[in-house]
């Protein structure tokens, strides 16, 4: 009688550990909005918050910009910005520039919030033998003092604007072709590192870190298992995270190229963009599916299903003030989640 009491008693032991365990890890997202352009057939390609976290902008397969209000959930305007796709979004960090790109190949430097065209930058293009251009621009990053902008995509060139006027307007920083003049990989994705010393891009199997100061490669790391897709920075860590090609998330310490946390998100050839909250404690994707997951970093475990799209989830950002969670589809929508 003693030992049965002894097993249920442990038993139930275990279980309120998990319960709690599993409650204290669990996160609860709310849909809040659903927003979409009326009248257009049109895929999102990229969305991010400005650092005040109150406005979305949001690029569009038709070449639109449209800016969206956190606080009315409405959009507030929208910007015909290019010809092609709109692959990248991208705010400085003071929110008085807002930077867009695209496949057409160039790159638009707009005053924010009030907006107006400041220039128009185009990125090296790369010739191939039958006469093609490679020009689409994957990435745009800013310098920490918003005094340059870093754009780069399929030629490997990656660009330098110099945005103080006290230096040439733009310029190549550095590329990742081969030395006799022959093309390499496509610059898949780029940011600025956490120092603020490099610009970081991922290129074929490598992440390169390019120095801000002397233009020359100093370091890489190599991810053995496949191809990187895109390459973000961690808030407030020594991190970096690469989405690669086998299907999952890698987190890198910037110092040794140690893989520190790998996650498994979907099969392998499916892409989506990662993203992380701005404590570094969650980490946001798409998937081959319909859906978006979140993650919690310190366990690896997935605490969240997204559901609602009715086509892939392109990209996934989090505010950088709220707790709200943004995900964007080739549906044409945005959804807007809270979260405690």
């Amino acid at each position: 009688m003693l030992l049965i009491n002894y097993v249920f008693f442990r038993t139930f032991l275990c279980l309120i550990f998990y319960f709690t365990f599993y409650l204290a890890q669990a996160q609860t997202f709310i849909l809040k909005a659903t927003l979409k352009v009326e009248n257009e057939n049109v895929e999102v390609q990229n969305i991010r918050f400005s650092p005040d976290g109150k406005t979305l902008a949001g690029g569009y397969s038709n070449g639109n910009v449209v800016l969206w209000s956190m606080d009315s959930l409405k959009s507030i305007i929208t910007i015909k910005a290019h010809e092609q796709r709109v692959l990248e979004v991208s705010f400085d960090r003071a929110g008085t520039k807002l930077a867009t790109a695209s496949e057409d190949g160039s790159c638009t430097l707009w005053t924010f919030p009030k907006i107006r065209n400041l220039m128009n930058y185009q990125c090296t293009p790369y010739k191939t033998l039958d006469d093609k251009e490679l020009k689409s621009i994957s990435f745009v990053a800013f310098s920490p003092d918003n005094s340059r902008m870093y754009f780069g995509g399929d030629s490997g060139y990656l660009m330098q604007a110099n945005l103080s006027g006290l230096e040439p307007q733009l310029e190549v920083l550095f590329s990742t072709n081969y030395d006799d003049g022959r093309w390499y990989s496509t610059i898949t994705g780029g940011c600025i590192s956490p120092d603020g010393k490099f610009v970081v891009i991922s290129v074929g199997q490598l992440i390169d870190f390019i120095s801000i100061d002397n233009r020359q490669l100093d370091k890489y790391f190599r991810y053995k298992k496949g191809y990187l897709n895109d390459v973000v920075e961690i808030p407030n860590k020594n991190q970096i995270a690469t989405w690669s090609n086998d299907g999952r998330v890698n987190i890198w310490d910037c110092n040794t190229g140690n893989i520190e946390k790998d996650f498994k998100i979907t099969t392998a050839g499916n892409y989506s963009g990662a993203t992380f909250d701005r404590e570094a404690k969650l980490l946001a994707t798409g998937a081959d599916q319909k859906i978006a997951k979140v993650w919690d970093i310190a366990t690896g475990k997935q605490i969240a299903t997204l559901e609602g799209h009715e086509k892939i989830v392109r990209i996934c950002r989090f505010s950088p003030k709220e707790n709200l969670l943004a995900t964007a589809s080739y549906d044409g929508t945005i959804k807007i989640w809270s979260y405690e």
